[in-house]
Formats: C-alpha cells, structure tokens, sequence
C-alpha cells in the first residue's frame, strides 16, 4: 500500500538512510512528528548531515509496535548557524515548534538522559553544533514485519573476524532482525528484514526487492541494541558490502563495519576468521 502519510505514534527511532561513495548507510534517530513529517536533531558535521544537505532525496524505516513503515522523500536541515535557511523556513515555525515539542513529548526519558550525559560524560556527549532535521514523506510503503532489536540467540559462527568491535558489539551480529540498506540503479531502498547471521542473509517483506531481483548491489544491515535512555549507551553496527539478490532475500559480502557507541562512530575493515582459529 503506498499513500502520502501513516500513523508513526507507536515508533521510538527511525533509521535514515544516506549513500555514500562505498554504498549505504543507515543509522536510527529519535524523532518527533508533526503533520506527516518526522523531526530529529543531529551534528551539524556529521556525515549523514553533509549527505543529506547535497542531497536531500532519501528514505527512512519507522518500526511501530504492530508493523513497520517504509517512507521516501526530502530531507531540509535548519540550523542556527544559517541565517538563510531559518529565514526560508519561518512559514513553519508553528510546525517546528510542535516537532521539538512531540521529541520532547516522545522522548522524556532521553531528553533527560541527554542531560545527565552532559553534566557527566562531556568528552562522549553531542556536540553543540546542532541541526534540526526534517523529514517529509513523498510516499509510504507499509509492512506488517515487527522489528526486534537485541536478541537473545546463542551466537553463531559467521566467520567474520570482529575483534576490533568494543568489547560486547560482536554479539549484535546474531540479532534476528535488521535494517537493509540497498543501493538500487535510481534510488536508495531500505526496509526491515529477518537476519540469519549463519548465511549472513536478509529476508525481506514480499515484493520489496523486486527492481533488483537477480543483481548485485551495494548494501548494508544495520543491526542494533534496544533503546536505552542515555545517548551515549546507545549502540550499533552496520555491516557493508556486496548484496546479492534472489526473490526476497539478499546475501551480504561483508567488507567493513560501521559502530556507533554512544556519539562515537569508526568504520572497520573486516576479513575473515582463518581456518585454523576458528
């Protein structure tokens, strides 16, 4: 089903997508929504912030508590350093307002834990250079997959040499669900898959991989923790590189890891285990 706007009340993060020069990135943000939109903040130099202030064309995932949404359109980012841009968005002011307000609304125990980071992680907490971020949806995809992050799952030997994740990340691997992140011909796709850590394969919702049935793309899975309350204990990986397509499901070459523990963020290369250590 595909219309112009979806209820997103039961979601607490939504994973947004940017493409970068080696494939796909996604990452989750707490948001809040106004209208159809959704709002979040974020680091004015991040890289999911460069990306999408050159190009605002994007997609995101909303999981909610009986089913996931599966959003494409724009990004706008206004940031108090840019005089220009705050002026171009005054005619909605009433709608910024209300998107920092349903964040904060959303999020008491966040925005709370945002403040305990800053008294006593200042090193680890957001820097100040602050932008707001919009999403607006130009189309909407719904699926009745229900996202869980975390898992309880005995690990699996995947043959991905990880050591150089921080100590506990590794186990995110064996996750039974993630975000897949797929570099099509014309746009970016995303949306939220089984995860079978053993075959390093994504199973996705039906008809969703169809455009690319068959080929070989640039992908990522995202796989992370449940939400904590402070920023700076929130964490997860994002394993890239080749996706292989057939019917619904995707194979993943994975060649380096993306991790975010708390505001720090590093991307690995990964090889395999050898024979003789595994």
């Amino acid at each position: 089903m595909t219309c112009a706007n979806s209820p997103i009340d039961s979601g607490t993060l939504a994973y947004v997508t940017i493409g970068t020069k080696s494939g796909p990135v996604i990452t989750p943000v707490l948001y809040g929504a106004s209208g159809t939109s959704i709002w979040y903040l974020s680091n004015r130099k991040s890289l999911k912030a460069k990306i999408l202030s050159r190009r605002p064309a994007t997609t995101w995932v909303v999981p909610g508590s009986d089913g996931t949404s599966i959003f494409t359109g724009q990004a706008r980012m206004l940031s108090p350093l840019d005089p220009l841009g705050a002026l171009a968005a005054l005619p909605t002011v009433p709608a910024i307002g209300a998107g920092l307000a349903s964040w904060t609304v959303r999020n008491p125990k966040h925005a709370l834990g945002f403040i305990r980071d800053t008294l006593t992680a200042v090193t680890r907490t957001l820097p100040y250079d602050q932008v707001l971020t919009e999403l607006r949806p130009d189309a909407l995809t719904t699926t009745d997959f229900v996202y869980e992050r975390g898992t309880d799952a005995p690990a699996v030997d995947t043959r991905l040499d990880l050591g150089d994740l921080p100590t506990g990340m590794a186990a995110l691997i064996n996750n039974a669900s993630g975000i897949l992140g797929v570099a099509s011909p014309d746009k970016l796709l995303a949306m939220p898959v089984a995860w079978d850590p053993s075959t390093m394969t994504a199973t996705a919702p039906a008809e969703l991989l169809d455009n690319v049935d068959g080929e070989t793309v640039s992908a990522c899975v995202t796989l992370d923790e449940p939400v904590h309350e402070r920023p700076t204990q929130q964490r997860g990986i994002v394993l890239r590189g080749r996706g292989i397509v057939s019917g619904d499901t995707v194979r993943l070459e994975v060649d380096r890891i993306t991790y975010w523990d708390g505001f720090e963020t590093r991307t690995l290369k990964v090889g395999s285990v050898s024979e003789e250590l595994r």
